[in-house]
């Protein structure tokens, strides 16, 4: 050992092994004098420890934990009394070590030496490394949240549907048994206490259905045929079909990957606004179909009210009508829409002027099969 470190002072140059104390998995000799307590390196331990002075063994004692301290020590005088060699894992200045020590006589003196093979981390890498934990832990904690919130939402609009129910019901009950004293006003009163209800009764049951949409995202998507879900949201909306008049065609519809309740979900809220957003005119409602860019693009028209211009991404917001009262909902079946379309990795939009009707496209990943 002597003879290396003199070798190394001699020719004014590191030898290979200090020259690898500054690449990324550093190596360095070391060696110990159990009688003086000299620790002496042939490589910077300051470049890949963070130890700025080593002279002696006890100065080890100022990075290692007190049981890393030990532990060493333990080894390093076992190694030195019985000749025992030892290989031991460390943390030194937040890098993983491994010292490996065995006994040397020189002389008659004896000595303790061996290498210290350390992964050197660069301090941007420990940032970026730090950072990306850090984000890991937020998005697993932003999970958990969600997950709760959507948890407490679904179990609120479930619970509440039962009490306005039983309030719709008991109101209707109070107003058909009043006898002919009751005026008018008191009738209207309990009307309005029943649309309420009912309207909040809608939006609990809406509100869960939109929820739904998020619900199992890592079940087995399937090969859906989309005539079959056309052919039954036609059947789901046969009554308002009958009592509009409505005309509605589809070209040849494709086959996607997915899960079909998202497709009757997003279907049948699209077909069923254009009949309710009619004019005076009866209602007609074409299904087109067309492939772009690996990608099939459709487009439900109406010849209905229209929208402006100016409202045609705000009506994709949760809760947002433009029409007040004029027209029953809730203002989240364009949310529904707009969640399943994103699920798979889809866009929606409106192309419509007020009093021009409205078409909604929205795009799918072209899946399996033919149209």
């Amino acid at each position: 050992m002597r003879e290396l470190g003199g070798a190394a002072e001699k020719n004014g140059e590191p030898t290979s092994a200090a020259k690898k104390g500054r690449g990324p998995c550093a190596t360095i000799l070391w060696h110990w004098d159990p009688e003086s307590d000299a620790f002496e390196t042939i490589g910077s331990l300051e470049e890949i420890a963070g130890v700025k002075s080593c002279k002696r063994f006890r100065d080890l004692q100022a990075v290692l934990a007190g049981e890393q301290w030990r532990q060493l020590e333990r080894c390093l005088q076992g190694c030195a009394a019985e000749g025992e060699p030892f290989a031991i894992t460390l943390n030194a200045g937040g890098r993983a070590a491994t010292m490996q020590g065995s006994k040397l006589t020189e002389g008659g003196s004896v000595r303790v030496g061996g290498t210290i093979a350390m992964t050197h981390v660069a301090p941007a890498d420990q940032e970026i490394s730090r950072l990306t934990a850090l984000v890991a832990a937020k998005e697993e904690e932003l999970r958990k949240s969600n997950e709760d919130l959507q948890q407490f939402a679904y179990a609120v609009s479930h619970d509440l549907q039962e009490p306005l129910r039983t309030i719709s019901a008991f109101t209707q009950l109070l107003e058909q048994s009043a006898d002919a004293s009751l005026g008018e006003e008191p009738r209207m009163f309990m009307r309005h206490v029943v649309d309420s209800a009912s309207r909040l009764y809608a939006l609990m049951a809406d509100l869960r259905e939109y929820m739904e949409v998020g619900d199992a995202p890592n079940a087995e998507r399937t090969a859906v045929s989309m005539e079959q879900v056309y052919r039954m949201v036609l059947r789901n909306l046969a009554m308002a079909i009958e009592e509009s008049g409505a005309v509605i065609t589809a070209d040849p519809l494709p086959t996607v990957r997915g899960h079909r309740v998202h497709f009757v979900q997003l279907l049948q809220n699209l077909i069923s606004n254009a009949i309710k957003y009619r004019g005076d005119a009866t209602p007609r409602i074409h299904i087109s179909v067309e492939r772009v860019n690996g990608e099939w693009r459709l487009g439900v028209a109406d010849n209905g009210i229209g929208i402006d211009r100016e409202h045609h991404r705000r009506i994709f917001g949760l809760f947002k009508r433009l029409h007040g009262r004029r027209f029953q909902g809730t203002g989240i079946g364009l949310s529904i829409c707009e969640k399943v379309v994103e699920r798979y990795g889809g866009r929606i939009w409106v192309e419509s002027e007020e009093g021009s009707g409205a078409t909604f496209y929205f795009t799918l990943p072209v899946g399996e099969g033919k149209r």
